[in-house]
C-alpha cells in the first residue's frame, strides 16, 4: 500500500530499469564488474563513499565499486546527501515521512532521525518534499542499496542548497551530533566535471582524485570555488569527508574512475564519474 508521504520513482524506466528482474541482473552485473577488478578486500567497517548519479548505463560500473564496499554489512540509517537540479534550495531539504519507492521496493524515511535534525539546527534544515519529487541524485543510488546492503535500513534524504566548505562544516557536525557513528552510512551523490572534451575531463577531474585521496579539502574547497574543479554535488564530498575525518582521522581510499566516453557517449563531451571510500581504522 502506498501512502500519501511516499515518493514514487521519478527516473525509473530512463536512469535504471524499471523492470525490477531487470534492474536486478544489472546491478548484480555492475558489482561482479567491481569484484573482478578490485585488488582489494572490502570487508573494513565503511564510514562513507561517493558514487555517481547519472544513467546505469554510462556510471552503473563506477557505482558499482562504490557499492562493492558495503555489500553484505548492516546499518540502521544511510544518509544520502545529493545536489538539486530541478530547482534552488536554501539550506538543507529534508523529506517529511512515508518512503521512498523504487521498483526493488520501499526505503522507509528516518522519521526520528529527521525530527532530531530539525530540532538540532531548525534554521539550516527545513522540511520540503518538493526538491525530493524530481530529484535524481537520492533515487539513483536507493536499488543498489537494496540490493547491495545486508538487511532492513531507513534512510535519510537530504538535498543540500550550498557547496562551500564552510556550509559542509555546518552540516558534518549537525550529522555527526545526530547519528550514532556505527549504524550510519553516508553517501555523498555526485557527478565530476560536465560537458568537456574527453581528455580535458580527465585533466580537470584528475585534480579531484589527487586532492580527495589526499584528504586536501581546503585545496578541493578553492579549486570547486574558482571553477577548476568540478563536482555538482561538491557539497555531498566535502561533508562526508568532514565526518570521515573526525571519525577514522580522514583515511580515503580511490576506487574508480570514468566519464561517459569509456561507456559508448560521445568523448566530445562527457560526464565524469568517480567512486571513493573511507573506512574506520583498524576495522578491516
Amino acid at each position: 500500500m502506498t501512502d500519501l508521504l511516499d515518493r514514487l520513482p521519478a527516473v525509473a524506466g530512463r536512469f535504471y530499469p524499471s523492470d525490477p528482474d531487470e534492474l536486478r541482473e544489472d546491478i548484480a552485473a555492475f558489482l561482479a564488474e567491481a569484484e573482478e577488478q578490485a585488488d582489494d578486500d572490502a570487508g573494513a567497517e565503511t564510514i562513507a563513499i561517493v558514487s555517481p548519479h547519472a544513467g546505469y548505463v554510462y556510471c552503473g560500473g563506477v557505482a558499482g565499486h562504490s557499492y562493492r564496499e558495503v555489500a553484505g554489512k548492516s546499518f540502521a540509517r544511510v544518509v544520502v546527501l545529493s545536489p538539486s537540479h530541478t530547482m534552488s534550495v536554501s539550506g538543507v531539504a529534508l523529506h517529511p515521512a512515508g518512503s521512498f519507492r523504487t521498483p526493488l521496493g520501499a526505503v522507509p524515511i528516518d522519521e526520528e532521525g529527521t525530527a532530531a535534525l530539525l530540532m538540532r539546527a531548525p534554521g539550516f534544515f527545513h522540511v520540503d518534499p518538493e526538491p525530493h519529487r524530481l530529484e535524481h541524485g537520492i533515487e539513483t543510488q536507493l536499488p543498489f542499496l537494496q540490493q547491495s546492503i545486508e538487511g532492513d535500513f531507513s534512510l535519510v534524504p537530504l538535498i543540500i542548497g550550498a557547496h562551500d566548505l564552510g556550509f559542509a562544516e555546518n552540516l558534518a557536525r549537525y550529522l555527526s551530533e545526530t547519528f550514532d557513528a556505527k549504524d550510519t552510512l553516508y553517501i555523498a551523490s555526485s557527478d565530476l566535471s560536465h560537458y568537456h572534451p574527453y581528455d580535458v575531463a580527465n585533466q580537470i577531474d584528475g585534480l579531484l582524485l589527487e586532492l580527495l585521496e589526499a584528504m586536501d579539502l581546503e585545496k578541493l574547497a578553492r579549486g570547486l570555488e574558482l571553477g577548476e574543479i568540478e563536482a555538482c554535488g561538491a557539497g555531498a564530498i566535502l561533508t562526508a569527508a568532514l565526518i570521515a575525518r573526525e571519525q577514522s582521522g580522514g583515511a580515503c581510499r580511490f576506487l574508480h574512475y570514468e566519464n561517459s566516453g569509456d561507456r559508448g557517449g560521445d568523448r566530445d563531451e562527457v560526464v565524469g564519474y568517480s567512486s571513493f571510500v573511507w573506512s574506520r581504522e583498524g576495522s578491516g
